[in-house]
């Protein structure tokens, strides 16, 4: 019977557990077969050892701290009997049979081709050896690694969530909306590109995937897809078969094959029962070649109305007020993949395109939007958001969309431009609502047009949702505690990701924002006017009803929404 074994640095046995399961869960958790609650720098549910084709394998669970041999963080390890592995600041060591001894040094432990730092570690990795020689494609199907079951192009068929249609069902459109493969037709001497492509696709949209990577590396390509905005590894690629299938989608999005060292760009379409599924494609040199990342446009999957994003209803209402207005400046703020124009277009569908002009524009565009001039950023012709800015100025505009405020000339013509009976709505990347006032006045804006025109900022994160069929109640300790920003545990439990078939073990699905809302109140006008500081424009912000980011991601976990591991995540709850 295999056992793990909790160790000191030098080997000797302080704990032992012999298990007869076939996965065995490693973290802070009450849920854990091996709970270690005494290291900090523990995980929740930080790894896990799992047989796999008559093997026990290592599995870090995205943890915070990692699991290590050696001196590297590794994501799968094939055990041998004595092999150690470090948890936060935890030895644990794997023994075929519950028969505790000291373990023999290993004179030259080896991870993924390199010597650890103790005698102690003695692991071999997913290698090409014995009868796993593609381990690294077929991993088992455990959390957060590969937890969508992929371990092939053709499982791609049949993973996650079924969309209603199947591989025979799709039209691949061109970048000049023709139609190259119509739905139904054989790929039989077409090449198995094509099919690779299908099933690449397909397997997006039944992952609900916002971005696919193909990454070539010197043996072969690495199939990658951005699930509820997590990476998770697909499976490997023969090298030919990956660049014959880039080849294809470069001839879709009309982009020399023939250059393969420069950075290219391009879009193509796929026809599904019942919509159109857009993809923008990039091309960039790395290493081995080029890297495909190919950008899912699915209207299926973004929030279309105010109602589908899931504000609180005065923070909703305040946004539909707002953009029923004829002037002013609202923006949303947050980093990348925030889901800043996601909201956008939310706000810019409740607006009646059809009693105002509303005109955007864009880098690139993403959705097309009925009764909406939109206007894509062209920097080869010089048409930048400020050049455009100016131009769409004489188009008789009652909406102005900036896609995003990145420098000067925009930030000053857009400002100017919502003191002049225009509404102005715009992205900036800033952390929060209060960083956004100074991120403007940062940019050279006079400080009284920041205070004549803002009328809203919406800073939000996106944070992934708990399963609703296997989340389970967890106990808080002091670090979560201090982390709620409570000082004991709240009446109604507090929820934590498990992991089930329906989450693919991931423990979430889906995902929701977290919102911070700042009003231009008169007392937040006449602190920006006077020489702002955030101490001044935090008390007026928090007199004008402010609910920071932190406590609206604390309001998510106590509604069971969410989880404090994901939150601290995203955003940091200390």
């Amino acid at each position: 019977m295999p056992a793990l074994e909790v160790i000191s640095r030098d080997a000797r046995v302080l704990r032992q557990l012999p298990f007869e399961q076939d996965r065995v869960l490693i973290g802070r958790g009450d849920d854990c077969f091996l709970k270690i609650d005494d290291d900090d720098q523990v995980s929740r549910h930080h790894c896990e050892v799992v047989l796999h084709n008559d093997r026990y394998v290592l599995h870090d669970l995205n943890s915070r701290n990692g699991t290590v041999v050696g001196t590297r963080r590794v994501d799968a390890v094939k055990l041998r009997s004595g092999g150690v592995f470090r948890v936060g600041n935890t030895f644990v060591r794997f023994m075929d049979a519950a028969t505790p001894g000291p373990v023999e040094p290993s004179p030259e432990p080896v991870v993924n081709g390199d010597a650890g730092d103790s005698s102690v570690y003695d692991v071999a990795v997913l290698a090409e050896d014995d009868d796993t020689a593609t381990a690294t494609v077929a991993r088992p199907q455990v959390r957060n690694q590969n937890a969508y079951g992929a371990n092939s192009l053709h499982s791609l068929a049949t993973i996650g969530h079924e969309p209603g249609f199947g591989l025979q069902h799709l039209s691949l459109i061109n970048a000049r909306s023709q139609v190259v493969h119509e739905a139904g037709a054989s790929v039989e001497g077409q090449g198995e590109s094509l099919l690779v492509l299908q099933l690449i696709l397909l397997g997006a949209v039944r992952t609900r995937s916002t971005d696919v990577h193909l990454e070539p590396r010197q043996a072969d390509a690495l199939l990658r897809m951005r699930i509820d905005g997590a990476m998770i590894e697909v499976c490997a690629i023969p090298l030919d078969l990956a660049k014959k299938t880039a080849s294809l989608v470069k001839v879709m999005c009309d982009i020399d094959i023939a250059q393969r060292a420069i950075i290219q760009e391009g879009h193509f379409s796929l026809g599904v029962p019942g919509r159109t599924i857009d993809y923008r494609v990039s091309f960039t040199p790395v290493m081995h070649g080029q890297k495909m990342v190919i950008r899912v446009l699915d209207t299926a999957l973004a929030p279309q109305q105010l109602s589908d994003l899931g504000l609180d209803g005065e923070v909703a209402e305040r946004l539909r007020a707002t953009s029923e207005q004829s002037t002013g400046l609202v923006t949303i703020c947050g980093p990348t993949g925030s889901g800043k124009t996601t909201t956008l277009y939310a706000i810019l569908r409740g607006i009646d395109a059809q009693l105002r002009n509303v005109i955007t524009i864009e880098d690139p565009i993403e959705y097309e939007l009925p009764s909406v001039t939109q206007i894509p950023v062209d920097h080869d012709k010089g048409h930048g958001f400020a050049q455009l800015l100016r131009s769409c100025l004489r188009q008789d505009p009652d909406v102005i969309v900036v896609g995003e405020i990145r420098d000067r000339d925009t930030a000053i013509t857009g400002l100017q431009a919502a003191t002049t009976g225009h509404l102005v709505l715009s992205t900036i990347h800033a952390n929060d609502a209060i960083g956004t006032v100074f991120r403007l006045l940062d940019l050279g804006v006079e400080p009284y047009l920041v205070a004549s025109t803002l009328n809203l900022v919406l800073a939000q994160r996106l944070v992934r949702t708990l399963c609703d069929n296997c989340k389970r109640p967890i106990e808080l300790n002091d670090r979560d505690l201090r982390r709620m920003n409570l000082e004991k545990a709240p009446e109604d439990p507090v929820m934590g990701p498990v992991g089930c078939d329906q989450c693919f073990n991931t423990g979430y699905t889906g995902r929701t924002a977290a919102f911070e809302l700042l009003r231009a109140s008169d007392e937040i006008r006449d602190v920006i006017l006077a020489t702002p500081n955030i101490a001044d424009l935090k008390r007026a912000a928090s007199n004008a009803g402010l609910v920071p980011l932190r406590d609206h991601a604390r309001s998510l976990i106590i509604k069971g929404r969410t989880s404090i591991e994901e939150c601290h995540r995203v955003i940091g709850l200390e």
